[in-house]
């Protein structure tokens, strides 16, 4: 009898394990979404207080992307909420692909992702900073006009960055790929997570 107990409280664990492996969403319950952008420079100009650029600033860019090198650079804050009350959640990986859009396209920028991980506690809600950086020139020219790149990067990045809207904050979209340290390991979430405007969650 008492092998028998035993037998069963064993496959009572090894199924709950199981269950937790290949239904990670239910352990982390988290939502996401895109908060605000800083520190955005473009070719070396701080867009941070501007709306438009001057004739100087515009003929820095464009000889920029006309010589092959016009690097954008910025801070990209990730919201990251646990509503669930089921108890801390630690995202151990947290990997992005970044996409533009500019004149109608939707455009690759860069991949990046957290450099340390990230434990939320219950009904907490954290912003996660993460560093982008990529050559317009490379990633964007000509496929996309210099007077396009300027007028996304302050769309992103100038005086109305924060304005949580489709013409402004919603130009940037990354695709994310999450793991989550639990007691069973690392468990990653399959599907890529699009984060935008709007909170968003695993599914």
């Amino acid at each position: 009898m008492r092998q028998l107990v035993f037998i069963l409280v064993i496959a009572g664990i090894l199924i709950t394990s199981a269950s937790c492996v290949s239904d990670p969403v239910s352990m982390m319950g988290c939502h996401f979404r895109i908060e605000s952008t800083s520190d955005f420079h473009l070719a070396g100009i701080d867009l941070s207080d501007l709306e438009e650029l001057d004739v100087n600033q515009t003929e820095t860019v464009t000889a920029a992307l006309e010589s092959g090198d016009c690097q954008v650079a910025f801070v990209v804050n990730i919201a990251a909420r646990n509503p669930d009350n089921t108890g801390d959640v630690t995202i151990q990986d947290f990997d992005w692909d970044a996409l533009v859009v500019a004149q109608g396209l939707y455009k690759y920028a860069c991949s990046g992702g957290i450099t340390s991980s990230v434990t939320l506690g219950d009904d907490e809600t954290l912003l996660i900073p993460g560093a982008l950086s990529f050559d317009a020139a490379d990633m964007l020219y000509p496929d996309i006009s210099a007077e396009g790149i300027i007028e996304m990067c302050l769309a992103l990045g100038g005086k109305n960055r924060n304005l949580r809207d489709s013409d402004h904050l919603g130009r940037l979209t990354l695709e994310v790929t999450l793991a989550e340290d639990t007691p069973l390991g690392l468990i990653l979430v399959v599907e890529p997570v699009t984060v935008g405007l709007d909170w968003v969650q695993p599914e």
